[in-house]
């Protein structure tokens, strides 16, 4: 099985690389996760000359979405939407407080 975390808020965002640079490297690939961020919100000058240039010096891979096509995947205010796929396809689609990330891997 694998993981698909989303985060769509900044919030959501700043959480969940508090929880992930605390891990070792190669935490998402040993748990079979991926991570995506959607920053298509973030106005592209910020996007180019802060954010992108942060985000290269994270532990870990980030995916992104840049344009509205995010807006099809589910979500919720305040949580981190969690894909649980099986061999491509999508088993179950939870919404977890960031709190519960640890819970999620495990721990």
């Amino acid at each position: 099985d694998t993981l698909v975390i989303v985060s769509f808020e900044k919030d959501i965002s700043g959480a969940i690389h508090d929880y992930l640079k605390t891990k070792p490297e190669g935490f998402l690939y040993k748990h079979q996760a991926k991570y995506i961020s959607d920053i298509s919100p973030m106005p592209t000058v910020i996007t180019n000359m802060f954010a992108l240039p942060k985000m290269r010096e994270y532990g870990y891979p980030v995916m992104l979405i840049y344009d509205k096509r995010g807006g099809r995947l589910d979500k919720r205010d305040g949580k981190v939407t969690v894909y649980r796929l099986d061999k491509g396809r999508v088993t179950a689609v939870d919404f977890i407080a960031p709190s519960a990330l640890p819970k999620l891997f495990g721990e």
